[in-house]
């Protein structure tokens, strides 16, 4: 069953989280929950193991989310997005998912919404995660402004036209 309302999606949930890590990037514990989330498929035991066996590792992990911050306050949300995808190859991950399609095309409306706004306001990561949370309580409870889209048209009906002449 597809939800009607994208806010009420885990994906806008989840996007909540990366936000937040990304606009504060030294609260660890809003950096290892984005981490858990299916943008980044970390596990609990998998992030407690870097932290613990691996700490050169966790500390570049870490030193992400501060670039990511840095990049959205110099160029826009969307670049900051985009280059956290290609960075932990995120969008295969979210393919290789049961509903992956789906999943991938709420992403990428949420990003087209968040983007929108963010440049519109002229809004850095703080505000922009004040804006989207507020944002998010508001269109929980509207279907009408943001419902999700098709993922694909593969199976939409296709209307042949034949023409005869004379």
């Amino acid at each position: 069953i597809v939800p009607t309302n994208l806010f009420t999606t885990l994906e806008s949930t989840e996007l909540s989280m990366l936000i937040e890590a990304v606009a504060r990037p030294f609260e660890i514990k809003k950096v290892r929950a984005a981490l858990t989330t299916r943008l980044f498929a970390y596990s609990i035991d998998e992030i407690a193991n870097l932290a613990t066996n691996d700490e050169e590792s966790y500390s570049k992990l870490l030193e992400r989310f501060h670039i990511y911050k840095r990049l959205w306050q110099e160029r826009d949300f969307h670049t900051m997005f985009q280059k956290l995808l290609d960075d932990f190859d995120s969008l295969s991950t979210l393919l290789s998912l049961k509903g992956g399609e789906r999943l991938v095309t709420n992403y990428m409306q949420l990003d087209e919404i968040i983007h929108s706004e963010c440049s519109r306001r002229n809004l850095g990561p703080e505000a922009g995660l004040y804006w989207y949370k507020s944002y998010l309580k508001e269109q929980q409870t509207s279907v009408e402004e943001n419902p999700v889209r098709i993922e694909s048209d593969e199976n939409a009906v296709k209307i042949l036209t034949i023409h005869k002449s004379k």
